[in-house]
């Protein structure tokens, strides 16, 4: 039988079920802070524990005097293809494909970080998930480094030292330069005595490396639907607000239920039977995926 979803916007690749390609719309943007240094970073992530298959996003770290915010460049182009699209509607319904640029080894990611917002202290996540983007915030979380001496790196020219630590059930390695003295880093990475250029679970399931870094300011968005008149066409923005725990069960349910996780969400899972020629609609607990490993275990 041939696995498909009711859903425009979800997918099933090879088996699994894409739970996060949803697209945001780029008119609901709003400003909240200024930054003044920009770091891009390439990120190879695991799909699974089964096969060696490894997946890039291109990420990005835009750091301000008072905050700073951590998100996809390729889901932010995603989002600004299609509200493009959206502007250039002729009424024909012609549709774009925002993913048809991607390579089949990349993905974007639907996760945005911002340190010290709503407050000083604060760590706020906003993880899109089928069709909902679940919020949580939370104290911002305090690293034990361990600087090894004698130890050295160079990522981009710049000259880094070597700092490992353990976080809520993972152990790291990263490599960060006094040379740009910013206590940040990628994904919820801070606290080291300069910024962090590179950093590897011990594993190999996760790998960070900075490719770019820019001067100059800028405005830090973040999506509220409140705030912003949504364009014309547009799917309703939802903003969910959870716990970190409730994200983490979300997280799971990815591959342990993924039909439930959809329908959870409102949307119904089908296959099609060639043989009988008839649609079979699937109820929660009829799939289970590989299991997909998250980045925070605790």
């Amino acid at each position: 039988m041939t696995l498909f979803l009711l859903f425009a916007g979800t997918m099933v690749s090879n088996g699994q079920f894409d739970t996060t390609c949803e697209v945001r719309d780029v008119a609901l943007k709003k400003s909240i802070g200024e930054y003044m240094l920009s770091v891009t970073y390439e990120y190879v992530f695991a799909i699974d524990t089964v096969s060696s298959i490894r997946k890039t996003d291109l990420e990005k770290l835009e750091i301000g005097l008072e905050m700073s915010r951590y998100y996809s460049v390729f889901a932010n182009r995603c989002d600004s293809l299609m509200y493009k699209g959206r502007m250039e509607d002729d009424g024909t319904e012609k549709g774009i494909n925002v993913y048809s640029w991607m390579k089949d080894s990349q993905q974007a990611i639907y996760d945005d970080y911002y340190l010290n917002y709503p407050g000083k202290g604060i760590l706020t996540s906003r993880q899109m998930i089928v069709n909902v983007e679940y919020e949580y915030s939370e104290p911002i979380p305090e690293f034990e480094w361990r600087i090894l001496p004698d130890t050295t790196d160079t990522v981009m020219g710049y000259r880094c030292n070597i700092a490992e630590t353990t976080f809520r059930g993972r152990n790291y390695r990263v490599s960060f330069t006094t040379s740009i003295p910013f206590p940040n880093g990628p994904w919820k990475f801070n606290g080291t005595p300069g910024l962090i250029l590179k950093a590897e679970e011990q594993t190999g399931l996760f790998r960070w490396e900075a490719v770019g870094i820019k001067e100059g300011k800028g405005p830090i968005y973040i999506f509220d639907p409140k705030a912003c008149k949504p364009t014309k066409g547009a799917p309703k923005m939802v903003i969910r607000k959870v716990s970190r725990k409730q994200v983490l069960a979300l997280q799971k349910k990815k591959w342990s239920d993924p039909v439930g996780l959809i329908i959870q969400h409102g949307v119904q899972v089908a296959t099609y039977d060639r043989k009988t020629k008839k649609v079979v609609y699937l109820s929660s607990g009829d799939v289970r995926g590989k299991y997909i490993p998250p980045l925070e275990l605790e």
